[in-house]
């Protein structure tokens, strides 16, 4: 026969694992069928360092991290429900980014049911890997055909201010990444442009944003998404019209 300690002792455990299992397994919210999925894709800046307490800065597609959080609150309220994934990985140049882009969407894909927008930001390490700004331009170009390649649509931004990394002149890689985005046909998400001139309050060491800054940059992309959104569904709606005729 149990004794009234052990029960207690069971208890515990029991709950304890419950929370475990919520907490820790369990770091994306549900989905609905009609949910829009996005994927944000690119390096620590993408992952949300050091706002998000991930070790390796490796977010492995959580639905978590600043950018994300605000992005989903901004659609949600302008009546678009969506899942906003993180596949950050901090410290890598545009080089392991197309190396690993494929797998991560097909992941997406494979758990969420189809994958609808792709938020590329990658480049501002490619400096430091000793990678020139066509280099760099080249990656993301074959970044996109990869992401239409999987029926997503690509939204690319260009590289935040880095005003730590001496020697780096972001407007030049930025010209390169504008000149590829347009040649490919993708949508350019001018992030520099917007937040430049508020960069100093928008930093945490001067090459990552701080809690703000990563709002900042969420409120960008949500300005390019909802037009492309809202456009998507006037199409849809004109079709359906032309349909029925």
């Amino acid at each position: 026969m149990k004794t009234d300690k052990f029960i207690d002792f069971e208890c515990w455990f029991i709950i304890l694992g419950f929370l475990f299992f919520v907490i820790v397994l369990q770091p994306t919210k549900g989905a609905c069928a009609d949910d829009i999925i996005i994927m944000t894709f690119g390096d620590s800046i993408t992952c949300g360092y050091p706002v998000i307490p991930y070790s390796g800065w490796d977010a492995n597609g959580c639905n978590c991290g600043p950018t994300q959080k605000k992005l989903e609150d901004l659609l949600d309220q302008s009546g678009r429900a969506s899942l906003v994934l993180n596949w950050g990985h901090g410290g890598e140049s545009t080089v392991h980014g197309l190396s690993r882009i494929t797998s991560d969407m097909n992941t997406t894909i494979s758990i969420w049911g189809k994958l609808d927008y792709v938020l590329l930001l990658e480049g501002t390490n490619d400096y430091s890997w000793g990678l020139s700004p066509a280099t760099t331009a080249y990656n993301i170009g074959r970044m996109i055909d990869k992401i239409k390649a999987v029926g997503a649509v690509p939204l690319v931004g260009t590289l935040t201010p880095d005003t730590k990394t001496n020697g780096k002149n972001i407007p030049i890689y930025n010209s390169a990444i504008i000149s590829t985005v347009n040649a490919k046909e993708g949508i350019l998400v001018d992030h520099y442009s917007r937040i430049v001139h508020d960069w100093s309050s928008l930093t945490y060491d001067g090459l990552h944003p701080n809690q703000e800054g990563y709002e900042f940059m969420a409120n960008v992309w949500f300005s390019a998404l909802i037009s492309q959104i809202n456009g998507k569904n006037i199409v849809s709606i004109l079709n359906l019209l032309l349909e029925n005729e």
